[in-house]
């Protein structure tokens, strides 16, 4: 463990929280995240991209654009890698029930507030003051189908200890950025609050998505939840920090070994509408609660700690893979 959190302290992580304060009355999806992200999208490559044609692809500034390096990456060694952020919207209250159901929305009043966190990793967190500013863009352009207008109301960063520091309003033409954590620091903190022995629980807290042959995986056992947070953390740690060095085939050796005591998932199905392809594309994913059982869990806690901050599975950048170990 020690040798794995040596590693990890070269890996740069930065947290944030963004307010914004909504204009009119609004009603939005209830499980955000997609909708903050694709405006996002929109915003950000509105501040970044002068060119006409607006074609990434055949661009000759895409190598050196905001939007590419961050949002939309064009060259071969970064366009399949995870992205640099991960949007923390507000998780709402999901049960079997609204997810059959598909009924629950997010309404907020006029000048009433709503929140979201951001996590940036590497070089990204030099960029905050261009999220910022996309930030701006995306709330005046409004949210959801209907573009609902919202204000930035303020900007904090969060420190390892979730205390916050208020680095930009709109009434102050700089933001202020704090001093990064790293990745080791994180997981030590969480870790010292971890009571685990020979059992394990996991609360999924939003859709966790792991695709098989085109389909999602249902019946989640240890030893995959495992791979998921460990090469999770892998790829990140290679594209955004320095590459780690773990016995892999050891450890999941190990992890096949557990056993599933108690599980109490569900299916969420719901959709977003993808912009660039111009339909609607499934965000279907796993709920509920797992206990796992096994001899000791002490070598797995890094990689699963890790992966509760960092979220796992696909689509994690929209909020997805949010878990907790408890």
């Amino acid at each position: 463990m020690a040798e794995l959190l040596e590693q990890l302290s070269q890996f740069e992580i930065a947290r944030y929280r963004i307010v914004l304060e909504s204009q009119t009355e609004a009603v939005l999806p209830a499980i955000i995240g997609s909708t903050l992200r694709g405006a996002f999208g929109h915003a950000l490559k509105a501040i970044s991209c002068s060119v006409p044609h607006q074609n990434c692809g055949i661009c000759f500034l895409s190598d050196v654009c905001l939007y590419t390096s961050v949002f939309e990456p064009t060259s071969l060694r970064l366009k399949d890698a995870p992205r640099p952020f991960v949007f923390e919207p507000p998780i709402p209250p999901l049960t079997r029930e609204i997810s059959e159901n598909l009924t629950l929305k997010l309404r907020v009043a006029e000048q009433g507030k709503i929140s979201f966190d951001l996590i940036l990793l590497g070089e990204a967190i030099k960029k905050m003051p261009y999220f910022v500013y996309a930030f701006e863009l995306m709330a005046r352009h409004g949210l959801g189908a209907d573009r609902q207008p919202f204000a930035i109301s303020e900007v904090f960063y969060l420190d390892p200890n979730f205390e916050t520091y208020s680095i930009y309003v709109p009434s102050d033409s700089k933001i202020s950025l704090h001093q990064t954590s790293n990745l080791a620091e994180l997981i030590e903190i969480r870790l010292a609050e971890i009571t685990v022995s020979d059992r394990i629980k996991i609360r999924l807290l939003t859709p966790l998505r792991i695709n098989r042959n085109r389909e999602i995986l249902e019946k989640i056992t240890f030893n995959e939840f495992f791979k998921q947070c460990s090469l999770r953390l892998k790829f990140l740690s290679e594209n955004y920090g320095l590459p780690i060095e773990y016995d892999y085939k050891f450890l999941m050796q190990k992890a096949e070994k557990a056993e599933i005591i108690s599980r109490n998932l569900w299916r969420h199905n719901f959709q977003r509408w993808a912009n660039r392809r111009e339909r609607k594309e499934p965000l279907d994913g796993m709920l509920g609660e797992i206990e796992f059982g096994a001899d000791s869990f002490a070598d797995f806690l890094p990689f699963t700690t890790a992966g509760e901050i960092l979220h796992i599975g696909n689509t994690t950048s929209f909020g997805l893979g949010k878990f907790e170990i408890y």
